[in-house]
């Protein structure tokens, strides 16, 4: 399976068969930062340029809606958030659009794209049974996750888009907490 948590960036997390896959370096499963975007690519916050978290953390969410909220001289209700700077966040972007403004939808729109290009990625690459998105952007509902699911089917090989299970986490976004325990506890394991 793989994980995504979605929350001021994106994390991430694989597992195969029993496995936690932390990588040579302990590396593995930096999904935020895969690649999305090369030829006009939004700086991350790790300095690089193109990363998935670049476009669809929570944090980039904001950040996007700011950019479009210039381009459309105030024709959103997101406008009037914006003026008191810490009014404007994800949550209350992903609001807007479910109330039908359309600059929101547009965000929402593109990030569960974004979102769906790293979930492609990491089907091709490592044929998941499940992909798994947690963390507090979750709150943005059941109508979110299908945008994801009908970008994947768009995107991804015919088999994976049909067998590949889309879902969010159970545990919500208590669930990179009880994983930790879980890894913690793998490692007791294999050394006592």
């Amino acid at each position: 399976m793989v994980l995504f948590t979605l929350g001021t960036g994106v994390g991430g997390g694989i597992i195969i068969g029993d496995l936690v896959v932390e990588g040579e370096h302990s590396h593995g499963a930096e999904l935020g930062h895969m690649k999305i975007e090369m030829t006009n690519p939004r700086q991350c916050g790790c300095g690089r340029w193109g990363c998935l978290e670049a476009y669809a953390s929570a944090t980039a969410v904001v950040r996007r809606a700011r950019e479009a909220l210039v381009q459309s001289r105030g024709q959103s209700a997101l406008q009037a958030l914006d003026e008191n700077d810490a009014d404007l966040t994800a949550k209350r972007i992903f609001e807007a659009a479910a109330a039908g403004d359309p600059l929101a939808r547009k965000i929402v729109e593109e990030t569960a794209f974004y979102l769906a290009v790293g979930a492609t990625n990491l089907m091709h690459t490592i044929d998941p049974d499940m992909v798994v998105f947690g963390g507090g952007m979750i709150a943005a509902g059941e109508s979110f996750l299908e945008e994801i699911r009908q970008h994947v089917r768009k995107l991804a090989f015919p088999v994976p888009a049909e067998k590949t299970q889309i879902r969010y986490a159970q545990l919500g976004t208590d669930a990179g907490f009880i994983g930790a325990a879980a890894c913690a506890r793998q490692l007791v394991r294999t050394q006592g």
